[in-house]
């Protein structure tokens, strides 16, 4: 788990990653691996343009971002100071459930260690995570945001 304390008067904000990552695409995302930690997140990057994309858009070389300048809304969070929590699912392709407790535990953790609201940010699976989670518990969760949740299955 990783926690930055940052200003007690703001929310606290926990991220929940999805399906088959790990908390390093907050935290260090050219470093995350995916598929449950069998690749890095750069197979995902596109390849550096041609000369022959160049040519036919407004393609320039400085288009292509270096993987070590990859950000994520943590490092936006962390840099304005907000408290936040991030931990790595033991399962992240298992059954929601078990995130489910994890999140619990979590959340157990988040109330003893910051006595404002909460904010739950989620990506993909994450938000199903969460979804289920406030269906069936009392919490001082304030706000959910989902990134790319599949609510409809």
């Amino acid at each position: 788990m990783t926690f930055h304390e940052g200003d007690r008067n703001k929310p606290l904000v926990i991220l929940i990653h999805g399906l088959g990552m790990e908390q390093n695409i907050w935290t260090d995302p050219c470093s995350a691996r995916i598929l449950g930690g069998l690749l890095p997140i750069t197979v995902l990057l596109s390849k550096k343009p041609t000369q022959r994309d160049k040519a036919s858009s407004k393609i320039t070389s400085g288009d292509r971002p270096d993987p070590k300048d990859l950000r994520s809304i943590f490092h936006d969070l962390r840099d304005r100071g907000y408290p936040v929590i991030i931990w790595s699912q033991q399962r992240p392709a298992g059954p929601v459930a078990s995130a489910v407790k994890e999140l619990a535990e979590v959340l157990d953790y988040a109330e003893k260690v910051h006595k404002g609201d909460i904010v739950l940010v989620c990506h993909s699976r994450g938000g199903l995570i969460a979804r289920e989670y406030l269906d069936d518990n009392n919490s001082n969760v304030s706000a959910l945001i989902t990134i790319c949740t599949p609510h409809r299955g």
